[in-house]
């Protein structure tokens, strides 16, 4: 209990670090003060490089920089250290990764339609009411950072969208929050579902909460599975990637919409995708076969 709340209490102090930098750096490097967040109904295109450096820099400091502080001092100098292994993975895994990735996200998105189909008792209708205009005000997020165009602007989504996102969120959930519950509870399944759930809440998008679900417990049985923290961050970057372009795509289609028929996903590709993700499940768990770390290795 004490690890946990050393993370929550790092993950903490240096949000608030990251967020006393940005108003130094956002007028000195964007123009703009970081008030300019969230005063405009949509985002100019000019605030762009604003967002972009917000939503980095508090990727950095909610997630990376404590992830790799508590893991410096805890693990560094461990032996099974997931973060340092790569030896022992075989190369397909990380070849596999992606069609696993790939394979699950017409499920995703179909229990995304049903979860935002889900409503809240009368009585909750105001926490609902505010959870879809967070999630509509996500939306507008994105889609203003998918529409610039040019090189630098693609390197900064897939910086700030794809990369930064799979990197420190499996850092801190998978290779940290997971070992700790594999060390307090008997099953390991139990460990990554919990694990899992929790990877979800902490996006405050109660209205995609079993996909990510879904999502954090494929990228839990990876980690556990493989030793190793890389193929999960590899499975959670091919996903924000895979999500964006789908998402691009089809127009976004009103994600946050409960009655609007969220992306619907035709069953034939859910049914593909399933095979798929089985099949590189099973060649995964082929190649990994014998290889399965114990709790108190990970």
């Amino acid at each position: 209990m004490a690890q946990l709340f050393l993370l929550l209490g790092l993950c903490l102090g240096l949000a608030l670090l990251g967020t006393a930098l940005l108003y130094y750096l956002a007028p000195a490097v964007t123009g703009f003060s970081l008030d300019a967040i969230g005063l405009q109904s949509s985002i100019p295109k000019a605030l762009l490089p604003l967002y972009w450096l917000s939503q980095g820099i508090m990727q950095l400091f909610i997630f990376v920089v404590p992830a790799l502080t508590f893991l410096y001092y805890y693990d560094f100098n461990q032996d099974g250290n997931p973060l340092t292994k790569f030896r022992g993975v075989p190369l397909a895994v990380y070849g596999l990764t992606p069609l696993l990735a790939a394979g699950l996200l017409p499920l995703a998105y179909s229990l995304h339609e049903w979860n935002q189909s889900l409503h809240l008792p009368p009585a909750l209708a105001e926490w609902e009411d505010a959870w879809r205009a967070s999630e509509q005000q996500t939306e507008q997020i994105i889609k203003a950072f998918l529409s610039a165009s040019g090189t630098q602007a693609l390197l900064l989504n897939m910086v700030v969208l794809v990369l930064l996102p799979a990197l420190g969120e499996e850092l801190i959930f998978r290779g940290i929050v997971q070992r700790i519950f594999m060390r307090w509870v008997s099953s390991p399944h139990a460990a990554i579902w919990i694990c899992g759930a929790l990877f979800s809440a902490i996006h405050m998008q109660w209205l995609g909460f079993f996909p990510r679900w879904l999502l954090g417990v494929e990228l839990g049985y990876l980690a556990w599975f493989t030793g190793s923290l890389w193929p999960a961050v590899l499975s959670h970057a091919t996903h924000n990637a895979l999500s964006i372009w789908m998402a691009q795509a089809t127009g976004f289609s009103e994600q946050s919409n409960a009655d609007s028929g969220v992306m619907g996903v035709p069953m034939v590709w859910v049914v593909g995708g399933l095979t798929l993700a089985v099949a590189s499940s099973l060649a995964i768990y082929k190649l990994q076969s014998g290889r399965v770390v114990s709790p108190e290795q990970v």
